[in-house]
């Protein structure tokens, strides 16, 4: 699976993602912080959803992000990863938020871990909000209220379909193996 992103990442990247990947099945045999059986397979897959966002983020690594509700890391820490320097991953889970500090320091990250409910956190500025399937997006949006403006674009990894907000698929291709990604955005 790891080819699906080597198109898009340098070598450190790549090193950085599998000690992230490494961390994640270390750390989930301790505590539920994924499925208890996911897959190294079904992380990879997390990790290219995270890179089919930075399509739609762009080439401006300055932008501010908040990654609602993290649990793992995704795909906040992926953006991270990849360079995008104003991360905030928002976590109420402590033992989440413990892996995703844990993390941030191994990896040399700066990312900022709020281990907060979202209601409660302030963000200015915020350029970007994304999540992975947290709550509905209707949900999602009245709980960001305290974080995003109205500039502030979300963008949300939905396997099921949304009304009222547009969807793009992207597709991440390498070494004849093409993937698809549906992303909502709002």
């Amino acid at each position: 699976m790891i080819e699906i992103i080597q198109h898009n990442a340098s070598r450190n990247e790549l090193d950085l993602i599998n000690q992230y990947v490494a961390m994640i099945l270390h750390w989930n045999k301790k505590i539920n912080i994924t499925s208890r059986n996911i897959t190294k397979e079904r992380i990879y897959d997390f990790i290219c959803e995270g890179i089919a966002i930075t399509k739609l983020l762009g080439d401006n690594k300055s932008v501010s992000v908040a990654d609602v509700g993290s649990g793992a890391g995704f795909p906040g820490i992926i953006l991270a990863i990849l360079g995008y320097k104003n991360c905030h991953l928002i976590e109420i889970n402590t033992k989440k938020a413990a892996f995703l500090q844990y993390t941030n320091a191994e990896l040399n990250l700066g990312i900022k871990v709020h281990n907060k409910d979202v209601r409660s956190v302030n963000l200015e500025n915020l350029d970007y909000i994304v999540s992975k399937a947290v709550t509905s997006a209707e949900n999602l949006m009245e709980l960001c209220v305290n974080i995003k403006n109205t500039s502030t674009k979300t963008i949300l990894c939905k396997n099921s379909e949304v009304s009222n907000f547009d969807s793009r698929i992207i597709t991440l291709n390498s070494k004849n193996v093409s993937r698809e990604y549906k992303l909502i955005t709002c």
